[in-house]
Formats: structure tokens, C-alpha cells, sequence
């Protein structure tokens, strides 16, 4: 009995996302109280740098619809380039868990520098409630060039993501 309780702790352990420290711009073009973006639950690395991006799910909740508005669209962002972790040329796969109540929000993937850009639009259609959903992507980012990933609110509601995994596969 104790070595099956061993092995099963060991197994979820092992199957755990190893957080990865994140540190998240904020755009909220709303000057109301219509739209908040937050932390749903907060726990900082060690010195308090940087947020833990399995424990700490980071939200944008609003009531306003915001397509067509350009850049004026609340969401938040992170580069990934403080730390030179993602740089190219790799091919990454990016994973999030979300949640959302809002039927239409937007991620974008790509691989920017200082100068220019290349970001992917990856457009959410479907509403999962309370329920925490796996998704994965593929990224290309190019020489001299690092990883960035934006989420937007399009439509009222709310959208969460955790879980943030970064792998390297090329």
C-alpha cells in the first residue's frame, strides 16, 4: 500500500508543470471600471520578482465588446526576453491551461526583437465555464529574434490562463 501511494505521488509529481517565473505587462485601455485585469490568486517567486505562472492564474475581465479597436484592447502580454530563455532560431511549444467565459478572445504567438515582428493570431471561439483547458501551440522564432505571447479580450466576459509550459522542440 505505501508503495503504491509512493508511486502515486511520484507520478503526479513528475506530470506537474514546472513553474516558469513570468512578468506580465498590462494593457488596459479602459479609464472605467468596466474592465479589470488581475492576479486570481498570488504567489511571487522567492524576493517577490516575478509571478509563478502555474500557481498564480492571470485574468482580464471586461464588459465592454472590443473588437475592431485596434491596440485599444485590455490583455496582457510577456516577451520573454529579460532573461534570454526563448531565443531563436527554435521552434517552441507553448502550452497554457485557460478559462473563460467569453466567446471570443484572442492569443497571439510569435518571435519579435526590438525592430520588427512576426506574431500569429490564434482566435479562442468556445466558452469552457469553471473548466480548465489544455491548449498547445507551435512557435518559430527567428535568429536575433525571442518569443512573445499576447492575450486579448474581445467580447464581454472574463478569460484566465496558468499553467504556462515553454518547451524547446527544434
Amino acid at each position: 500500500m505505501k508503495v503504491r501511494l509512493f508511486l502515486f505521488f511520484f507520478l503526479v509529481a513528475c506530470q506537474s508543470p514546472s513553474p516558469i517565473k513570468v512578468d506580465w505587462d498590462i494593457q488596459n485601455p479602459d479609464a472605467t471600471s468596466s474592465t479589470r485585469i488581475y492576479l486570481d490568486s498570488t504567489r511571487l517567486w522567492a524576493g517577490g520578482q516575478g509571478v509563478d505562472s502555474v500557481a498564480s492564474p492571470i485574468c482580464v475581465e471586461s464588459s465592454q465588446i472590443w473588437e475592431g479597436r485596434g491596440n485599444q484592447i485590455p490583455g496582457f502580454s510577456s516577451e520573454f526576453m529579460h532573461r534570454g530563455t526563448y531565443p531563436g532560431p527554435a521552434v517552441y511549444q507553448v502550452v497554457v491551461y485557460a478559462r473563460n467565459s467569453s466567446p471570443r478572445w484572442l492569443l497571439r504567438l510569435g518571435s519579435v526583437s526590438a525592430s520588427e515582428g512576426d506574431m500569429r493570431d490564434y482566435p479562442q471561439r468556445s466558452v469552457s465555464g469553471e473548466a480548465w483547458v489544455r491548449q498547445a501551440w507551435n512557435v518559430s522564432v527567428k535568429q536575433d529574434q525571442h518569443l512573445r505571447m499576447e492575450v486579448s479580450l474581445l467580447d464581454p466576459g472574463k478569460v484566465c490562463i496558468r499553467g504556462l509550459e515553454i518547451r524547446k522542440l527544434l
